[in-house]
């Protein structure tokens, strides 16, 4: 019998949360979860392509909502009532004060001084794990974003910008907001999607390329996401056996060359990023492969979600900081 941060695992468990951190100590159960949930996206999108594709809206909205909230359960359990507690909190401001900035201003405090307080109940300095506080942040942008939209909706659009009028919002209704914040496309760690085109698709208005099926002709790209994606989750698996935390806060760290603590800090850093570009990249498959990620415009036309520019990232200099370089790699996609 195996303990494990006060979960017991018989040696007949197969819930891989559970067995992958015996190997990997440095991996918690709870960010397993979280890597399974990403992969799941997989399966849910091709489902979806298969039996809900081009289908009335309700039942784009209540697939999104039911899937969504099912993966966030298995990654956080009751935490996800943290969730609810706030949608619909922003849902009885809206119905309250209309499109005003009133709204904003009680939406922004709330979800913010909410999302606050959970941080600081929650975070631990002895080990990094995925709690609310993890989907709670992306619902604080999605909420703070969509109640920005809504005043823009029933505001002049000659008092508007052309972003603006490109992402306002007349109305909506709760099932689309449940739906919304709660969809697995981006509903634990992005990428943002903006109300405007979640909505597009679910009522079958999206333009994108199809194949013989007249299915999303996305399929390749998606693949490569997910390739390049798992790529970067291993090595932060595997590489955390050379560079792991423990060795940075131990007592003897200093006691080392200026060089070997440059070097190791180096590396450290790189793999706690790629647990970030790997989760990124491979959600960003998953919206490939659903078809939402389309742009025409774009040189890649799947790439409108794009959660971060790999090479802009690692070319990145001080000397050469630009939107594409330093600024614009992560969370790009709107």
């Amino acid at each position: 019998m195996w303990t494990l941060s006060g979960t017991v695992a018989t040696m007949n468990t197969y819930d891989p949360a559970l067995i992958v951190p015996i190997y990997f100590p440095y991996v918690t159960p709870g960010i397993c979860r979280l890597v399974i949930s990403l992969f799941i996206v997989y399966p849910l999108s091709y489902i979806h392509r298969e039996l809900i594709h081009r289908k009335a809206k309700i039942y784009q909205l209540l697939y999104f909502l039911v899937s969504g909230v099912a993966v966030i359960y298995y990654v956080l359990g009751r935490g996800i009532l943290h969730c609810f507690i706030t949608i619909m909190t922003v849902w009885l401001i809206k119905l309250i004060f209309g499109p005003t900035r009133t709204s904003i201003i009680l939406t922004a405090a709330i979800t913010m001084t909410y999302l606050v307080v959970g941080y600081i109940t929650t975070t631990s300095i002895e080990v990094y794990d995925v709690v609310w506080t993890m989907p709670h942040s992306i619902h604080t942008m999605k909420l703070i974003g969509l109640i920005f939209d809504y005043k823009d909706g029933n505001t002049n659009p000659e008092e508007l910008t052309e972003d603006q009028k490109k992402h306002a919002v007349k109305d909506f209704d709760l099932l689309e907001l449940l739906s919304f914040c709660f969809t697995y496309t981006g509903g634990l760690t992005g990428p943002q999607i903006s109300f405007t085109r979640f909505r597009a698709f679910c009522e079958g208005r999206m333009k994108y390329e199809t194949d013989e099926t007249g299915k999303p002709n996305s399929v390749e790209a998606a693949l490569q996401k997910l390739y390049t994606g798992t790529i970067f989750l291993a090595a932060y698996l595997f590489g955390g056996h050379l560079f792991n935390r423990e060795v940075v806060v131990s007592p003897t760290f200093n006691d080392h060359s200026l060089f070997y603590r440059l070097f190791y800090l180096s590396g450290f850093g790189q793999l706690a990023l790629a647990k970030y570009i790997g989760c990124w990249t491979v959600m960003e498959g998953g919206c490939m492969l659903l078809g939402i990620s389309y742009d025409a415009s774009l040189p890649n036309k799947w790439e409108a979600l794009k959660g971060v520019d790999i090479k802009g990232h690692f070319l990145a200099t001080p000397t050469r900081a630009s939107s594409t370089t330093l600024i614009s790699p992560p969370n790009i996609g709107s």
